[in-house]
C-alpha cells in the first residue's frame, strides 16, 4: 500500500520555503531536511494537478484499449456464389501473443450434396 499523506508536510508546503525553514528548521521543531523537503514540498502542492492528469491518461489509454477489441472482419470475395463455402471463426485480443478465446465454424455443404445427387441423377 502507499504511504499516508503527511499531514504536517501538506500544512508546510502551503507556507514559503522560507516560512518553512523557520517554523520546521533547527530553531523550530527540527524536522527540514534540505536534501528532501523541497522535492516533498513541490509534490505537496501539484499532486491533485498530477493525480488527475495521470487519471486523464489512463482513461485514454482503457478507451484506446476498447476500441481495440472490437471485431476485425476479414472478408474475401468468390467468383460463384453458388459454390460450397466453409468459415473459420477465431476469437481473440488484437494482442499479437493472446491465447486463442474461441474458434467456431460454419459451412454451406447442401449445394456440395445437391450437385453430386443431380451428378447420380444424369448417371441414372
Amino acid at each position: 500500500m502507499p504511504r499516508r499523506i503527511n499531514q504536517k508536510c501538506v500544512a508546510c508546503a502551503q507556507l514559503s520555503a522560507a516560512r518553512a525553514r523557520q517554523q520546521h528548521g533547527p530553531d523550530g521543531d527540527g524536522c527540514w531536511d534540505e536534501k528532501r523537503c523541497h522535492r516533498k514540498r513541490s509534490y505537496y502542492r501539484n499532486r491533485r494537478d498530477s493525480n488527475e492528469k495521470r487519471r486523464a491518461i489512463y482513461q485514454q489509454q482503457v478507451m484506446a484499449t476498447k476500441a481495440d477489441d472490437e471485431v476485425e472482419t476479414v472478408s474475401l470475395d468468390v467468383a460463384e456464389s453458388s459454390m460450397p463455402y466453409a468459415n473459420l471463426y477465431i476469437w481473440r485480443e488484437k494482442r499479437k501473443d493472446a491465447p486463442v478465446h474461441a474458434i467456431a465454424k460454419s459451412h454451406s455443404l447442401r449445394h456440395l450434396i445437391h450437385s453430386q445427387l443431380r451428378a447420380l441423377g444424369d448417371f441414372w
